[in-house]
C-alpha cells in the first residue's frame, strides 16, 4: 500500500482556516493543520525556504544589538554606567546574553552540518604575505570565519540538507522563534527619541453639520490616525482630526482605566510610555502564549468561550494584568523628570 505523503514537521507550520481532525475548536483556532512535506524531506517548501531567511535574519538581529552593546544615545534610555552617573559605561548585560545566544545557535547548526555531512567549515579568502624582501604576486588562501554572515549563508546553503534531517523541525523552531522575537529586534532597534508612537486616534469623524460619520456597515467611522509626541510639545496633535490634547488625556481615551481591556499594540504603547522603555507588541503577544497573560473571552453561547476581538480582529488582554507582569520584570514604572 502507498504511504500517503508526510505533513511538515516543523512545529509553527500551518495553513489559514486549515485544521486537523483533532482540532478542539475550528472557530477560534487559526489554522493548526501543516502543509505538505516536500519529496524526501520533513519540511514543506515554504520552511525550507525559511530556514535561509530566517539565518539571514538571526544575523541581522546580531548585528543590530551590537549597535546597543552600550546603551544610550539614540536609544533615549538612560546610559548604564558602572555606578555613578560619571562612571565608564559598561555592556548591557541583556544584551551580551541575547547576541551570545544567537552566535551560539547559528554556529552549533553549521557545525552540525561540517561534522555529519563532511564539508569544510565556512571560509573567506586572504591575501598571504610574502616574506620580507620577497617580490612577486601575493598567494590567495582561505581562512575559517565565524563571522554571523557567512554563517548564515552557509547554512542557506545547505537548508534542504537541514530539512532532510531528524534534527530539521528543531532547528526551523529555533531559527523561527529568534529571527522573529519581537523583544530582541525591539531591543536592537529601539525606538528614536524624536518622537514616541502613543497609538491610533480613536475620535468619530464628524460631518458638516456636526453629526457622526457612519460607514456602509453603519459603524462611527473613526480616525485612526497615529499619534505621536514629540520632545517639548507639552500637547500631541492629532494630523487626521485635528484633535489637540495632552497624553494624559489620549491615553485615558485610548485605553481607559487600568480595569479595562485592549490590543496588544495598545497594551505595548501604554507600558512604552509607563516605564519609558521601548515594547514591542509581538513580546505582549509572547506574555500571552507563555501563560502570563490571558485573553479575554466571553461566552460562545453553546457552553464554551470565544475570544473577544476588535474592529480589527485584535485578540483583548486585560491591561491590569500586563502592568502587574511589566513590574514583575522592570520594577516600578518610571518617574517623568522634567526639564529644570
Amino acid at each position: 500500500m502507498h504511504n500517503p505523503r508526510p505533513l511538515c514537521a516543523a512545529p509553527h507550520c500551518n495553513i489559514r482556516n486549515r485544521h486537523r481532525d483533532t482540532c478542539p475548536d475550528p472557530e477560534q483556532c487559526w489554522g493548526c493543520l501543516p502543509r505538505w512535506a516536500a519529496d524526501g524531506l520533513r519540511l514543506c517548501d515554504v520552511d525550507v525556504r525559511r530556514l535561509a531567511e530566517d539565518a539571514s535574519r538571526c544575523a541581522d538581529l546580531h548585528a543590530g544589538l551590537e549597535q546597543q552593546i552600550i546603551r544610550g544615545g539614540d536609544s533615549g534610555e538612560r546610559e548604564k554606567t558602572s555606578g555613578s552617573s560619571t562612571g565608564a559605561p559598561v555592556p548591557d548585560d541583556d544584551v551580551m546574553e541575547n547576541r551570545g545566544k544567537i552566535r551560539a545557535l547559528l554556529m552549533a547548526i553549521v557545525r552540525l552540518i561540517t561534522e555529519q555531512r563532511g564539508v569544510a567549515w565556512p571560509n573567506v579568502r586572504h591575501l598571504i604575505r610574502l616574506p620580507e624582501g620577497v617580490e612577486g604576486p601575493r598567494a590567495v588562501g582561505r581562512r575559517r570565519t565565524d563571522e554571523l554572515p557567512a554563517l548564515a549563508a552557509f547554512i542557506a546553503r545547505h537548508a534542504e540538507w537541514i530539512a532532510a534531517h531528524r534534527y530539521g523541525p528543531t532547528i526551523a523552531r529555533d531559527l523561527r522563534n529568534t529571527a522573529g522575537d519581537g523583544r530582541l529586534w525591539g531591543m536592537a532597534y529601539p525606538a528614536g527619541s524624536d518622537r514616541l508612537y502613543v497609538g491610533d486616534c480613536p475620535a468619530v469623524l464628524v460631518d458638516d453639520d456636526g453629526s457622526d460619520l457612519t460607514g456602509d456597515d453603519g459603524q462611527p467611522v473613526i480616525c485612526g490616525r497615529r499619534l505621536y509626541q514629540y520632545p517639548d510639545q507639552p500637547l500631541i496633535t492629532c494630523t487626521g482630526c485635528g484633535i489637540e490634547e495632552t497624553i494624559e488625556q489620549w491615553r485615558r481615551w485610548l485605553v481607559g482605566d487600568a480595569a479595562g481591556q485592549a490590543d496588544a499594540y495598545m497594551i505595548a504603547s501604554h507600558l512604552s510610555q509607563t516605564w519609558m522603555r521601548p515594547v514591542d507588541p509581538a513580546a505582549i503577544k509572547k506574555w500571552a502564549q507563555r501563560g502570563h497573560l490571558a485573553a479575554v473571552t466571553e461566552d460562545d453561547g453553546e457552553g464554551g468561550q470565544r475570544l473577544i476581538r476588535d474592529s480589527k480582529n485584535r485578540t483583548q488582554y486585560r491591561i491590569a494584568e500586563a502592568l502587574e507582569y511589566a513590574e514583575s520584570l522592570w520594577g516600578p514604572p518610571a518617574v517623568a523628570r522634567r526639564a529644570s
